[in-house]
């Protein structure tokens, strides 16, 4: 929460800052010299703050981006976690390959003799096998 009033905080001081004029829009034929010195000197105090303001929001809003991202860095590691702690206890030792449900001691024994055929199983496989195509592979088994 702290690091979001941070970055809104930062982009109004930035906005504002932006938005304030830094120079006089009086025409210096209507004021007497010394009234325009003194307005050239209000300007430059005020654009003097206007540039600390700027500065202060940038630092504003890189502290706010920094808080942000370490917050989601430790959101994140915290629930990789979590999720391994959790989903340790269902993994079980891994008894097959793939998914073909022979055990490695049947391999070794040579119980797996077969010829082994693969199969996508998406959809657009079994979209694109059309009932002459199965009526292929009926005739070549």
């Amino acid at each position: 929460m702290l690091a979001l009033v941070f970055l809104v905080s930062g982009i109004a001081l930035v906005i504002i800052a932006y938005s304030i004029p830094r120079e006089a829009q009086i025409n210096p034929d209507q004021v007497t010299a010394r009234q325009m010195e003194k307005l050239e000197m209000y300007y430059a105090q005020l654009g003097a703050h206007l540039d600390k303001c700027i500065i202060a929001g940038l630092g504003l809003l890189t502290l706010g981006g920094m808080l942000l991202s370490i917050l989601l860095m430790v959101s994140i590691c915290k629930g990789e976690l979590y999720h391994r702690r959790r989903f340790a206890i269902l993994r079980r030792p891994m008894k097959s390959y793939g998914s073909i449900n022979m055990t490695m001691g049947q391999l070794a024994s040579g119980n797996g003799r077969e010829p082994i055929t693969e199969c996508d199983s998406s959809t657009e496989t079994h979209d694109a096998l059309s009932a002459e195509g199965i009526q292929h592979l009926r005739q070549t088994q």
